[in-house]
C-alpha cells in the first residue's frame, strides 16, 4: 500500500515538473517573440567568433612550429 502511494506521489511530481517546464517554454517563446530575436545578428556574431577561432588556432600552430624549430637548432646545432 506504502509503494502505491510513494508511486502516486512520484507521478503527481513529474507531472507537476512537465506543466512547469511547458510553462516556462511557452514564456521563453513568447519572449522571443516579443523581442523579435533575429537569427542574421546570431549568424553574424557566430561568424566573427570562428574566424577568431579560426585565426587563434593558426598563430598557435605558428608559434609551437617556431619552438619546435628553435628547440631542434639548440639541441643539434649545425
Amino acid at each position: 500500500m506504502e509503494d502505491n502511494i510513494q508511486m502516486h506521489e512520484r507521478l503527481a511530481t513529474l507531472e507537476a515538473g512537465v506543466v512547469y517546464g511547458n510553462k516556462r517554454l511557452d514564456e521563453i517563446c513568447k519572449k522571443l517573440d516579443v523581442n523579435s530575436c533575429s537569427l542574421s545578428d546570431t549568424t553574424k556574431d557566430l561568424v566573427a567568433c570562428e574566424t577568431s577561432l579560426k585565426t587563434y588556432k593558426r598563430l598557435t600552430w605558428a608559434n609551437l612550429t617556431i619552438l619546435l624549430t628553435l628547440a631542434g637548432k639548440m639541441l643539434w646545432p649545425h
